[in-house]
């Protein structure tokens, strides 16, 4: 299961962090705890590394076109009416 960040960043859109599923123990709900030091390390290569920083931009920047509202609003009608 990813969240929606690490989902936003797969495919080379940017850097998903580690993270540590465990339960929130007052409501059996799932939580995702971020490895501080692994993001860090994320921050600071994209930060410092300019190609893969520019190469993150350019697919996040392709994915963005790829996904435009106007190609995807007719699947929140279909969602919306739906329910």
């Amino acid at each position: 299961d990813w969240h929606a960040p690490g989902w936003l960043a797969s495919e080379g859109r940017g850097y998903a962090a580690k993270i540590e599923t465990t339960e929130d123990h007052t409501t059996g709900n799932p939580m995702a705890l971020v490895d501080v030091e692994d993001l860090a390390a994320g921050i600071l290569r994209m930060a410092t590394d300019q190609l893969y920083y520019k190469q993150c931009s350019m697919n996040a920047f392709k994915f963005a076109l790829a996904h435009d509202w106007k190609r995807i609003s007719h699947q929140w009608d279909e969602l919306i009416n739906s329910i």
